[in-house]
């Protein structure tokens, strides 16, 4: 984004469960974070958590992140 100190961002994890051998939980995200300074930064994301086919749900997480860098 140009002009923009937000940085766009988006991961993937796959959880996989050594007993059943398969994949037991997806988690998709997307967000922004903002630096505040050389070693802080805020950052606002949307979580679609997906569990196994047996369970059949999905979860729905908008969240607030911060980060302190060492």
């Amino acid at each position: 984004m140009k002009g923009s100190k937000l940085a766009p961002y988006i991961s993937v994890e796959a959880f996989h469960d050594l007993i059943l051998n398969d994949v037991d939980k997806m988690r998709y995200t997307g967000g922004l974070s903002y630096p505040i300074n050389k070693n802080n930064e805020l950052s606002l994301f949307y979580r679609l958590q997906d569990y196994s086919e047996i369970a059949k749900e999905s979860m729905n997480i908008i969240g607030i992140g911060y980060s302190l860098k060492f």
